[in-house]
């Protein structure tokens, strides 16, 4: 077996490529997700309808319903987990042996409440047997939050900023400190930064044309070697 990890970026092919349903037109958001269904050899996808939370399921295959859930896991092969995002960071997990896969949406709220721990917490394997991938988030360069959010996390997080009151925080750090602390095997970051970068959506750069442009995805799927089995 093998595992496969990707991010799908926007645009793709001249198209505005959003995934998300609430983002967007229904029609182009369900071809654009059958087309990332065939770009991964006609996976079936797990998709999640992600409130910000911190619980996580379980899939044995694929459905259309989208759980409201912020984390998901599978030891099947041929089952993609997707992750949506568009400032907030998507951590992809592999066990060493590829029997297990996960994927988390980790925004700030999801971060305070401890989704990444809870998560290594429920999978049947040790952590020190995982690998986790830090997918492309906003920057700390650009992501500015105000004293009610920074105050909730470790001021090594936290840079300063001009404004009274503001910080700008690391979301990414956050998230590679408290995996460190769980002792996974590993640890890699993509270091894309999605503000920066016109291939990824951004609410936050969205938000300053006065339109929500979208989402795009990062999944990963446990590949059975036996094609036929």
């Amino acid at each position: 077996m093998s595992t496969l990890v990707t991010t799908i970026e926007a645009p793709w092919q001249g198209i505005n490529f959003n995934l998300a349903t609430h983002a967007g037109d229904q029609t182009n958001v369900e071809r654009s997700r059958h087309q990332v269904s065939a770009l991964l050899g006609g996976c079936d996808i797990q998709w999640l309808q992600q409130v910000h939370g911190v619980e996580s399921l379980y899939v044995e295959e694929a459905t259309c319903h989208a759980p409201k859930v912020d984390a998901v896991w599978t030891d099947r092969s041929n089952v993609a987990l997707a992750i949506m995002t568009a400032d907030c960071l998507p951590v992809l997990f592999a066990s060493r042996d590829g029997a297990v896969i996960a994927a988390a949406h980790a925004g700030w709220q999801g971060l305070v409440g401890g989704i990444l721990t809870k998560l290594v917490a429920s999978l049947p394997c040790r952590a020190n047997e995982l690998c986790a991938w830090l997918g492309p988030a906003i920057s700390r360069q650009h992501y500015e939050v105000g004293e009610d959010v920074w105050r909730q996390f470790p001021a090594e997080h936290c840079y300063p900023h001009q404004a009274p009151g503001k910080r700008m925080l690391d979301l990414a750090g956050v998230a590679k400190a408290e995996l460190e602390s769980l002792a996974l095997h590993r640890v890699a970051e993509s270091n894309c930064c999605v503000y920066e970068r016109e291939q990824y959506f951004s609410h936050r750069a969205s938000q300053q044309k006065g339109r929500d442009e979208g989402r795009f995805a990062s999944l990963i799927v446990r590949r059975s070697e036996n094609k036929e089995g």
